[in-house]
C-alpha cells in the first residue's frame, strides 16, 4: 500500500495535559511524546496505518452478523496452533505469552480476529474472484526454468553451440559455468510467474517451446544468461490461487477505504502535508 492516508498540515486538535503511557528509567513519557517519537524515527507511517485497519475492521464487523465465529472453531484453532508453533506445553505456552505482553483471553480474541478476518475475506472476495481471476491469469501463469549465468556473452554463446550443435549436456555446463547458486542444482531455477521474470526475458519465455534454449541474454547486472523452458504451468483456481486472489482483493478493498479516512493528529508541532502515510 501506498500514499493511504495523510496528515493534515496542522493538527486539529491539542491536549490539555497529555496523560502518561509509559515510563522509562521512571521518566514518565506521554502519548504525545510517543507519537512525535515515533515521527521522528519514520515509523508513525507503519504506526498509524495499523490503527487506521484495526478500526475499520471493527466498524466493518460490527455491522455483520453473519461473520460470528463458532467456539468450537476458535477451539480447535487454537489447537492447531499450538501444534505448529510447538506450544503444546503450558509452560512454553504462558512463556510465549508473555513474551507477547498477553494473556489468554487476549490471546483468544486474537485467534478469534483472524477467524472472522479469514471469513471476511472469503465473502468479499467470492462475488468478483472469477473474474479477478481471469482477469489476472497472464499473471499468474508460471514456467518451469533451468539457467545458465556467466560473465561474458562469448562464453555464452559458445555453451549454447555445445548445447544445441554438439549434444552438450546443459546441467553439467551448468554445474561446471554457472555463476548463480541453481548452478549447483543443474541450473534449475524452479516454478517462476510473469512478475518474477524481467519484462524483456518473460516475452521470449512464454512464446518459447518446452526444451527451447533461449539467450543469450543480458541479466544479473553484468552478466549473461542462457534459459531452458522445462515446463508450463498455467495457473488454475485452486485453493492456493484463490487465497492469493482473496488478499488481493481485501487489499484492494482496504485501500479504498483508506481514502476516506481524515486523521487528526495531535502533536505539539504541525506537521505538514509532505509527511505521507503508508
Amino acid at each position: 500500500m501506498s500514499n493511504l492516508l495523510q496528515l493534515p498540515e496542522q493538527s486539529a486538535l491539542t491536549l490539555a495535559s497529555p496523560p502518561s503511557v509509559l515510563a522509562i528509567a521512571n521518566h514518565p513519557i506521554s502519548f504525545q511524546q510517543a507519537l512525535q517519537s515515533l515521527r521522528n524515527s519514520g515509523k508513525l507511517s507503519l504506526f498509524l496505518e495499523e490503527i487506521a485497519t484495526q478500526y475499520l475492521l471493527e466498524q466493518e464487523f460490527q455491522q455483520r452478523s453473519d461473520l460470528e465465529i463458532q467456539a468450537s472453531a476458535i477451539e480447535e484453532a487454537i489447537v492447531t496452533f499450538q501444534q505448529q508453533n510447538g506450544l503444546t506445553e503450558l509452560r512454553n505456552f504462558q512463556s510465549w505469552l508473555k513474551s507477547k505482553g498477553w494473556d489468554e483471553s487476549i490471546f483468544r480474541e486474537q485467534i478469534a480476529l483472524n477467524l472472522k478476518l479469514e471469513k471476511f475475506k472469503v465473502q468479499l472476495a467470492q462475488p468478483q474472484l472469477l473474474q479477478h481471476f481471469i482477469e489476472n491469469k497472464l499473471l499468474l501463469d508460471q514456467v518451469v526454468l533451468s539457467r545458465i549465468v556467466v560473465a561474458s556473452q562469448d562464453l555464452a554463446e559458445e555453451l549454447k553451440i555445445q548445447i544445441v550443435e554438439e549434444s552438450g549436456s546443459f546441467e553439467g555446463l551448468a554445474q561446471t559455468y554457472s555463476q548463480s547458486e541453481d548452478g549447483a542444482t543443474n541450473g534449475m531455477m524452479g516454478a517462476v510467474s510473469r512478475l518474477q521474470i524481467q519484462q524483456t526475458i518473460a516475452i521470449d519465455v512464454y512464446a518459447a517451446e518446452v526444451g527451447e534454449i533461449i539467450g543469450p541474454i543480458a541479466c544479473d547486472g553484468d552478466c549473461w544468461c542462457l534459459i531452458r523452458v522445462e515446463k508450463m504451468l498455467p495457473a488454475t483456481l485452486d485453493y492456493a490461487t484463490a487465497q492469493q486472489l482473496q488478499d488481493e482483493i481485501f487489499q484492494q478493498w482496504l485501500s479504498n477505504k483508506m481514502q476516506s479516512l481524515v486523521i487528526d493528529l495531535c502533536l505539539s508541532e504541525p506537521i505538514h502535508s509532505a509527511d505521507q502515510f503508508i
